[in-house]
């Protein structure tokens, strides 16, 4: 609906544009003609900065410009009341259609116009666009304000920190989609207000292609980057699953087909039936690049390295990685029958998210299937019923000092037990979150082979980030219709991990960040609070984690 909303608006508009050309003494084709005429606007008819017309470029700023714009333009011909310049801004197409066939219409030169004394309703107006234009500008192109949503990179990064990230760093990327509602995202979500929380807040009808200034610096091993999660290309939208791996879902469906089914067509088969099947139930969004959700993870593989995890310890180039001090892994507790309340609050006040804790499994994704999370409120729980924790290394040896505790085993996945819900979504390459790879990080200019494993490892990467179509068929690879024996990747790839190895939904799952996905690098905490605990504000405010360095 929106593109035609689009279509609706600016082709009266340009249509207007002609006839207001032509009475100016302009040529009346150059109003047809993009960004050229938005400077004959501002520097012939207005007589205003010519560099404004980059502001139309901004996504969020460029609607504020468009009205000032319209603004200027009414009156570059005479009309000066209140009702008209405030016709002008929120009915501008019509408007302008309207005084272009009026008669009596003339233009004005700028030195005829008369010269309005500011009332102070105005000064405040003029002084809230500018704020307007100089936040969406600070946030879209130098430094953005983050909340810490999830607990996958705690303990460096908690929920309910507030950090700033730069993006220009790792090469700032300009917007590929202008067109977008000032103070949003891709939809409505951060806004108050009656709008469905999950409604595109942008069009697609206005696209640019990527450009990405040069970087200061390039990304290093281990650095907490933010990206656009490619996954988001495609989003379940309703409340139940938009946060949800659309591609995992799908993986699931075909898994429970392939298997029960007992194998007998191809996984392709079942997952090109399960595609389907999700979206003939449930309402998808594709997003673009730019568009798609920021996530917030640790670089741990860069373009060219070999990367496997091995009964959840990493390992880059068969070099073992040193852990990050306070990351986390999920353990099976057993309780002795003397566990109580106060037991519990232990745990609760040592700092343990109340996400990371359940007496129930957690899925392959991290996430809890627990029909109630552990809080002060809970009266009882069973002893001897194992119970889940995910801790690091210092609250682990706290748990095993506690004299209610029976044992602790560290619950991990075992080698090939296959998870369809970790990358690349397929039985022949059985991996999981525990145990996972070998696998090649693509490098701009690598060649790959491409026989049937390496295929299925790459297939996502051929088609969704680098444009062209990638079929298996008789043995043998097809792109873009042709055989192909190998592979030359256009770009460079990251995998990105979470410090909390088993509750974080990383790269293991949803596979590479291609370079063009790169946002920015996370620089500084600015404030912080406790979500998840009893204390309300102010005492919940975490004092020692305000200012506090990102690394």
């Amino acid at each position: 609906m929106f593109p035609w909303i689009y279509l609706a608006l600016l082709i009266p508009f340009h249509y207007a544009l002609y006839k207001l050309f032509i009475k100016a003494g302009q040529p009346g084709w150059a109003a047809l003609v993009p960004i050229y005429n938005a400077w004959i606007v501002q520097k012939k008819i207005c007589k205003k900065p010519w560099w404004w017309i980059f502001f139309l470029l901004m996504p969020g700023i460029n609607l504020v410009m468009f009205g000032c714009i319209c603004y200027n333009l009414a009156r570059a011909f005479g009309k000066y009341t209140s009702k008209e310049l405030f016709s002008a801004v929120v009915f501008f197409p019509y408007f302008f259609v309207k005084i272009a066939h009026d008669k009596n219409t003339v233009f004005v030169p700028k030195d005829k116009r008369p010269v309005r004394k500011k009332s102070v309703a105005r000064e405040w107006g003029e002084a809230f666009v500018f704020a307007v234009i100089a936040a969406t500008f600070i946030k879209g192109y130098v430094v953005e304000p983050y909340q810490i949503p999830t607990s996958s990179m705690e303990d460096d990064l908690m929920v309910g920190d507030f950090l700033l990230v730069t993006k220009v760093n790792y090469g700032l990327k300009l917007p590929q989609t202008p067109l977008t509602f000032p103070f949003t995202h891709n939809n409505f979500y951060d806004l108050p207000g009656p709008i469905w929380p999950f409604a595109k807040s942008y069009s697609n009808a206005w696209k640019l292609p990527l450009i990405k200034l040069p970087a200061l610096e390039s990304i290093d091993h281990n650095e907490i980057v933010v990206f656009n999660f490619p996954a988001n290309d495609t989003t379940i939208q309703n409340l139940q699953l938009h946060a949800h791996n659309y591609y995992v879902i799908v993986a699931q469906e075909a898994s429970a087909m392939y298997y029960k089914d007992q194998k007998k067509h191809s996984w392709d088969f079942y997952t090109a039936i399960a595609r389907k099947s999700v979206l003939a139930e449930m309402p998808i969004v594709c997003h673009p690049v730019d568009k798609r959700n920021n996530y917030i993870k640790r670089c741990v593989g860069l373009p060219g390295d070999l990367l496997e995890v091995r009964l959840g310890d990493l390992y880059i180039n068969d070099q073992l990685q040193v852990k990050p001090k306070k990351s986390s892994k999920t353990y099976k507790i057993i309780f002795k029958d003397n566990v109580n309340q106060n037991s519990l609050l232990k745990l609760w006040n040592m700092n343990v998210s109340p996400e990371d804790m359940t007496w129930q499994d957690v899925d392959s994704l991290g996430r809890l299937r627990a029909s109630e999370i552990v809080s002060p409120q809970t009266t009882t729980m069973l002893a001897q019923t194992p119970h889940y924790f995910k801790l690091t290394d210092e609250q682990l040896n706290k748990v095993k000092s506690y004299s209610y505790v029976q044992s602790v085993t560290l619950d991990i996945d075992s080698p090939k037990v296959w998870s369809y819900a970790v990358y690349p979504n397929h039985p022949k390459v059985p991996w999981n979150k525990d145990n996972f790879g070998p696998l090649t990080i693509p490098k701009k200019g690598w060649t790959v082979e491409l026989n049937e494993i390496n295929f299925i490892l790459y297939k996502r990467v051929i088609e969704a980030y680098e444009g062209h179509q990638a079929v298996w068929k008789g043995g043998q690879a097809l792109i873009d219709g042709k055989v192909a024996t190998s592979y030359t990747f256009q770009q460079h790839y990251y995998f990105m991990m979470g410090d909390n190895r088993h509750g974080s939904a990383d790269s293991r799952f949803w596979g590479f960040v291609p370079h063009d996905h790169i946002v920015g690098k996370a620089l500084i905490v600015v404030a912080s609070t406790n979500t998840t605990g009893v204390k309300k504000f102010p005492n919940n405010i975490r004092w020692n984690r305000f200012f506090k360095i990102v690394n």
